[in-house]
């Protein structure tokens, strides 16, 4: 015998809206490493985020970490592993939030 399911009471809102915010940082020298953030607008929270780096040869940038810093901004580290100088981007996507936790 199936039995029927039964509704339960309804979860918390989700997210209503998003907002994307970027850092451009650089150019850095050859061989080093370097960081940035976005940090998300008053009132909003960072709910993910990423790192894009300018080149378009494989191997001459690396992502060392991204990851968010507060509740309100992403930070990402980039490793230039080339000969010459090269940036990279750091988003950061914002949400607002009733509370949040660590």
């Amino acid at each position: 015998m199936e039995i029927p399911p039964v509704p339960g009471p309804p979860g918390p809102a989700g997210l209503s809206s998003l907002t994307y915010v970027s850092a451009d940082f650089g150019p850095f020298p050859a061989h080093t490493q370097y960081s940035g953030e976005a940090t998300c607008d008053d009132g909003l929270n960072a709910v993910g985020g990423g790192v894009l780096t300018d080149s378009e040869v494989a191997g001459e940038q690396a992502v060392n970490s991204t990851f968010p810093s507060d509740p309100t901004t992403w930070f990402g580290a980039v490793d230039n592993n080339s000969t010459h100088q090269l940036g990279f981007t750091v988003y950061a996507v914002c949400a607002p939030a009733g509370s949040v936790n660590p």
